[in-house]
């Protein structure tokens, strides 16, 4: 019998830890990889695959639209001479994209207080199912 101090039942409770289980399972295969890389990796398939469109572009180099998608603190790509373009927030190799060349930014964190990855997978699934 369920103890009625027990704020919710086992059944409930079984089914939140099995689905905690799969999510951890189902995001296991990207959080091997460190999350800079793994935005390097995925953003170079997306470019190859070119599945980022004008609009986004644009989008992606605004801090505004970075803090909120991304929960980062600097534009997530920039050209070079933006004035948002610190080389020490953004890696050396350039993206090409729309006949111009961009720094990605390489501020990214993965720490309780501070997680990136949630933000830019949730984004990534966006991007990707525009496309299909």
């Amino acid at each position: 019998p369920q103890n009625p101090k027990t704020p919710i039942s086992w059944k409930i409770y079984r089914y939140i830890k099995i689905q905690i289980k799969n999510y951890q399972a189902d995001s296991d295969t990207c959080s091997k990889i460190p999350i800079g890389e793994y935005v390097r990796k995925t953003f170079s398939e997306l470019v190859k695959e070119n599945l980022i469109d004008r609009n986004e572009i644009e989008r992606l180099q605004r801090p505004d639209y970075s803090k909120s998608t991304f929960d980062i603190q600097f534009p997530f790509m920039v050209k070079e001479n933006s004035t948002f373009y610190e080389k020490v927030r953004y890696w050396k190799n350039q993206y090409h994209l729309n006949g111009e060349l961009f720094f990605v930014c390489s501020q990214w964190f993965e720490v309780p207080a501070n997680n990136d990855r949630p933000y830019y997978e949730a984004w990534l699934r966006k991007i990707k199912k525009q496309s299909e």
